[in-house]
């Protein structure tokens, strides 16, 4: 059953979701979730498993684009 923008609310809302500066809420299914104050942005939500492919995801994309980067300048 999906869950309804109000039940996201409330588990960020919740004190105990926040964990020193951290969302860690394993039961939320959202990988980035807004923070505390909404209006400074997002956050990730390191309770979720998928988080820690999309940071290795992000990693592997930069770690290619050095890589191709430094290869094309000593090509040039």
């Amino acid at each position: 059953m999906a869950r309804r923008d109000d039940d996201f609310q409330n588990m960020q809302n919740d004190p105990k979701n926040w964990k020193w500066g951290l969302y860690v809420n394993p039961e939320d299914s959202r990988i980035l979730v807004p923070k505390r104050i909404p209006a400074m942005g997002l956050t990730l939500n390191f309770g979720n498993p998928k988080t820690g492919l999309f940071l290795l995801l992000c990693a592997v994309v930069i770690t290619l684009t050095h890589t191709l980067v430094r290869l094309w300048q000593g090509s040039v």
